[in-house]
């Protein structure tokens, strides 16, 4: 069966699709008229806008401040640069005649999750993350919401 793009008579939005008698714009609710044959390119971009407009009626806008805690679950080669960090801060306590730290002990949960507040993820990973890099950390990152308090971004006023 052949595709078809139809006009709507009341507000011109145009839709695709097979079998429209009876069918009301989806905008307005106008009846709609065939104006010709879509092409099979309009048909994929058609399908690829809706499945794309779906997405975005699904997805939901959570305020999260930097501040806020992170969970990630850290790679070996985001363990490694942790692990370098620490010896670095090691060094400079003990050039200054500190005690330091010890050794590098990885904070991971029972989950194998290690928690940050998320401006330290990106202060600590930000130069390792980029298009051919290896991973510090695996992409899925857990936002901790307390659901108990609103969280509101931080106001900023004029002077």
């Amino acid at each position: 069966m052949q595709h078809h793009v139809f006009q709507c008579l009341d507000c011109d939005h145009q839709m695709i699709g097979r079998d429209m008698d009876g069918r009301l714009c989806e905008r307005c609710k106008g009846w709609l008229n065939p104006i010709r044959h879509a092409t099979a390119v309009e048909v994929n971009d058609y399908l690829r806008e809706k499945a794309r407009q779906k997405r975005l009626a699904a997805m939901k806008e959570i305020p999260f401040n930097l501040n806020e805690i992170v969970k990630v679950k850290l790679t070996d080669h985001g363990h490694e640069i942790l692990k370098q960090q620490h010896d670095e801060l090691n060094v400079m306590i003990h050039a200054r005649g500190g005690k330091g730290f010890g050794e590098y002990q990885p904070k991971v949960d029972a989950d194998g999750y290690t928690t940050f507040q998320l401006w330290s993820l990106m202060e600590t990973f930000g130069p390792y993350i980029g298009m051919c890099k290896d991973e510090p950390f695996n992409i899925n990152i857990k936002f901790v919401v307390n659901e108990s308090k609103s969280v509101r971004p931080t106001e900023q006023t004029s002077p």
